[in-house]
Formats: structure tokens, C-alpha cells, sequence
């Protein structure tokens, strides 16, 4: 029986488009993109989003590895870009909201202390969930199988009662492998349909 459904939040919950804004304040799209290319690929990303160096440490190593892409990274990792680089996927926050209503629901996800914190101030599912294990915290990242252990562990769950709504398949895969029934989320009618086979409900799209 499914009691608990976990979701993942970036590119879940919310969506990232630094584009729109790159352009307001005069950076090239193609030079933020190789920012973004340099950073997602570094140890120091791994090691921010693990909580295991600040923002102000990762900013200073990338930028002086990197002095030519320093307004890229300053708008890719600043806190107080966060707002003006993501939105709320709607749909899919809104269905949590419901969700909660019959389903306890959690939030797994790999993400820095600073987003997570800026999400707080923009958005308000977090308040809707039981609770959430985030990598900043546990120091260590989906699809690590410790996380999922911890997210078991710190609130009590049955990995076969447990739900789990990532984008990434490798995460999918390692949940699948604990127990948990995972689906990868691809768009929200896709969602609405694995969601509806495995808790037989009847959703309105």
C-alpha cells in the first residue's frame, strides 16, 4: 500500500531558464552556456552541492579558474538571482498540494543550501511536505543509495510504500533498486498517468 510519495524538485517542482534574464542585464546566452557547461562538470559544484564549501568558496574558485566568465557564474550561483532564474512549475506543485491531502509527501533532492533557502522565500510547497533530505545536508547526492537510506531512516519509511518522482533515470533506477516504485518524470500528463495506474486514481488533466 502507498502511504508516502517523495518527490525531486529541480525540474520537478521548479524549472530553470537563466536566459530571459542573462539578456536584461546584458550577458550573452552563449558565454553563460559554457559557464554553465564549466560548472555542472567541476568538483567544486559536486562538493557545493554536497554542502562541503560556501557560496562565496565556490564563486572564488570558479572565477579564478575562469576570470573571462565571472558575471556568468556571479548569475548562475548568487542567492539573490535565484528568483529571477527558476519558476514554479504549477502544475506539478499544484498536484502536490493535493496529493497531500491523502499521501504523505517528501522532498529528495540534490540541491545547494542557498537555493533551497531561496526557495523557501519564493515558493511554498516545501510547507505541504512531512519533510525533506537535501544533499547540502546530508552531504552526499542522489544516486548515492546512502541518501535514500537517510530519507528512510530519519522518518521511518517502508521503501515499498514510497512513491518517487525524479527527471533523472539513474536516480529512478537506484530508487527502483531500494524498493521504492519510481517514475521518471518526463511531462505532467505523463505523470498524471503512471501516478494514476499505481494509486488508481482518476486524474482530471
Amino acid at each position: 500500500m502507498i502511504k508516502n510519495i517523495v518527490f525531486d524538485i529541480g525540474a520537478v517542482l521548479v524549472g530553470y531558464n537563466p536566459n530571459n534574464y542573462a539578456e536584461k542585464v546584458n550577458i550573452s546566452i552563449e558565454n553563460l552556456d559554457k559557464a554553465h557547461e564549466i560548472l555542472v562538470h567541476t568538483k567544486e559544484w559536486r562538493d557545493y552541492l554536497d554542502g562541503n564549501i560556501e557560496n562565496a568558496e565556490i564563486l572564488e574558485r570558479l572565477i579564478n579558474q575562469n576570470p573571462e566568465y565571472m558575471e556568468e557564474f556571479e548569475l548562475l550561483i548568487l542567492k539573490e538571482n535565484t528568483k529571477h532564474i527558476t519558476y514554479e512549475i504549477k502544475e506539478n506543485t499544484d498536484l502536490l498540494k493535493k496529493l497531500a491531502n491523502t499521501y504523505n509527501i517528501y522532498l529528495l533532492s540534490n540541491i545547494t543550501k542557498e537555493t533551497m533557502d531561496s526557495f523557501k522565500e519564493i515558493y511554498d510547497f516545501e510547507k505541504k511536505t512531512k519533510g525533506a533530505v537535501y544533499s547540502y545536508e546530508a552531504h552526499i547526492g542522489k544516486p548515492h543509495k546512502e541518501i535514500y537510506d537517510l530519507l528512510f531512516s530519519k522518518y521511518n519509511l517502508k521503501p515499498n510504500e514510497c512513491i518517487f518522482i525524479d527527471d533523472k533515470l539513474h536516480n529512478i533506477e537506484k530508487a527502483n533498486e531500494l524498493g521504492m516504485i519510481g517514475i521518471q518524470y518526463t511531462n505532467y500528463e505523463n505523470l498524471i498517468n503512471e501516478l494514476g495506474g499505481k494509486l488508481k486514481w482518476i486524474f482530471k488533466i
